[in-house]
């Protein structure tokens, strides 16, 4: 079932850690963006190495708010997790979009951030279960 207590915290860490590692992104893309300012790798794949970048801060941001929301409800159901995964990422793109316009990349966002926290959810799940099985 659905806890209220596990979504408020999940989407406060999912907020939380997003701008912890999107700060260390910032901070890397300026790195790279100094480093390389002649014809080299970086200037030339800059902009495909920014989103990877990018995607691998949501894709882990998503993932540990999984495994917290997960850790908090005391659940082994992935409802509550998935809801933070829509939830936070369907505030992320409002926040973010100026037109409002949803695009296909905006929907894999929102799919991927669902699929994020279910993985992190299932992973605290799968956990529980190993450690059940052992005491008994």
């Amino acid at each position: 079932m659905f806890s209220f207590k596990a979504f408020i915290f999940g989407c406060i860490s999912v907020i939380v850690i997003g701008l912890t590692l999107q700060l260390g992104y910032v901070l890397l893309a300026t790195f790279i963006s100094n480093y390389d300012s002649g014809d080299g790798f970086f200037t030339t794949y800059q902009t495909e190495l920014w989103f990877i970048a990018a995607m691998l801060v949501y894709s882990l941001t998503m993932f540990f708010g999984g495994i917290l929301t997960s850790l908090v409800s005391g659940q082994n159901n992935s409802v509550t997790p998935v809801l933070v995964g829509l939830s936070t990422s369907l505030l992320s793109l409002l926040t973010s979009s100026s037109s409002g316009d949803i695009t296909w990349g905006s929907a894999v966002m929102i799919f991927g951030s669902v699929i994020f926290c279910v993985l992190g959810s299932r992973l605290v799940i799968k956990r529980r279960q190993r450690s059940a099985t052992n005491f008994i």
